[in-house]
């Protein structure tokens, strides 16, 4: 991946989670728990893909990312039923992934990265 696809790759997500941002404002909360459960699913697939064995031992901060995905994708599926206090909670992931995505935005510019994978 080069730097320039990595930095148009941020750059969607952070464009992705704005416009529901704006949409949930205004209209419907529900657009961002669905975006913040296809970016936990999406971070959890990528996760499990790259490192087979990463739930059976391993990295200890990718361990601790992939149960952080775990939790916001549950949350976001107990929003989605209802459950209020989930919502809190879910939102609150919503704003780390709005945060994660602005920080690859931001590192992607500023460093230039030779070598990703």
């Amino acid at each position: 991946m080069s730097n320039t696809t990595f930095a148009a790759a941020a750059g969607a997500i952070l464009l992705a989670h704005l416009a529901a941002l704006g949409w949930g404002i205004w209209r419907s909360g529900r657009v961002m728990l669905w975006l913040n459960a296809v970016v936990a699913a999406g971070a959890i697939g990528a996760l499990i893909l790259q490192h087979p064995g990463l739930a059976w031992g391993g990295d200890t901060p990718l361990q601790a990312l992939l149960g952080f995905e775990v939790v916001v994708l549950a949350l976001a599926a107990m929003a989605l039923r209802g459950v209020p206090v989930a919502w809190w909670l879910s939102m609150a992931g919503f704003a780390l992934h709005l945060c994660a995505a602005a920080g690859m935005l931001v590192f992607a510019l500023t460093f230039r990265i030779t070598r990703l994978f």
